[in-house]
């Protein structure tokens, strides 16, 4: 039988439509974060939840750009420095402000919240900085995830070689009592993140599944963190409800020992339970 820990409560607090909230959603201009904790967070915690992963809590950019990751360009959206380009704005007070004040009162409890940050790797403003001051930069840039004692998650993290400055920003992460995942699942030439904890989409775990890409993606039988299997984007058109997508689906995934991470409140909505999923 799975256990309730392998379970993970998504919410994509910048996969919004509105671009003029920087695509912000779950938290509303009236009751901030701590009403997001209040009446999004807590209902699924009372279940018995003890793990959550906020995607991009400080908005995203409306146009990607270009930043070079180990051999080729990678376009994103997905800025590091997304909590300082939101703080530019006061506009955005409601969800640039608070973050801390209400998330350490559930972290506190031993409940994770990861939060799932923008791309590091690449970089222009970091990359321009000597790697120890980039490292020191990439810290201050998440203050308000840290001090409300969140586990990191880092976009696109798996190019990042022992001294660059964003694996080494992992390591001390790590030395400070934090967790923190990479994204996707390493290539069979970075042994050195063969033991982190990734957060990988399904999609992308049948990939790295697949004997013919032996040669680039390491061998799950070579990981040895946490797998951290997300079930996100769009539901299948197969399958009628989130109910029956995640029923069919998450329990081969957790038998693995795999982590899933899930929208749970859909879920609920259409009549599904914890007790389904880890049966």
């Amino acid at each position: 039988m799975a256990k309730i820990d392998q379970i993970v409560c998504y919410f994509g607090i910048s996969s919004g439509a509105d671009a003029s909230r920087r695509f912000v959603q779950f938290v509303t201009p009236n009751t901030g974060w701590k009403g997001f904790v209040d009446t999004q967070l807590k209902p699924v915690a009372d279940l018995g939840v003890r793990r959550f992963l906020l995607w991009m809590p400080h908005g995203r950019e409306a146009q990607g750009r270009q930043q070079l990751m180990g051999n080729r360009w990678v376009t994103t959206n997905l800025r590091y420095d997304a909590y300082a380009l939101s703080r530019q704005n006061p506009a955005f007070n409601w969800f640039t402000q608070g973050f801390a004040e209400a998330i350490y009162p559930i972290t506190r409890q031993g409940i994770e919240v990861i939060t799932y940050v923008g791309t590091l790797h690449g970089a222009p403003e970091f990359d321009a900085l000597p790697a120890g001051q980039a490292k020191w930069e990439g810290m201050k840039a998440i203050a308000p995830l840290l001090d409300a004692r969140c586990s990191i998650a880092f976009d696109t993290s798996i190019y990042s070689k022992p001294g660059h400055y964003v694996y080494d920003l992992a390591q001390s992460l790590k030395q400070a009592g934090y967790k923190y995942y990479i994204e996707p699942t390493p290539h069979v030439d970075s042994p050195h993140w063969f033991s982190s904890s990734c957060v990988v989409s399904d999609a992308q775990w049948t990939a790295v599944t697949n004997p013919g890409n032996q040669y680039i993606l390491a061998a799950p039988s070579k990981l040895s963190g946490e797998i951290l299997r997300g079930w996100f984007g769009t539901k299948p058109s197969l399958y009628p409800t989130f109910r029956e997508w995640y029923n069919w689906t998450v329990p081969p995934a957790l038998a693995q020992g795999h982590s899933c991470c899930l929208a749970l409140p859909m879920y609920f909505r259409f009549g599904g339970t914890i007790d389904s999923l880890i049966r």
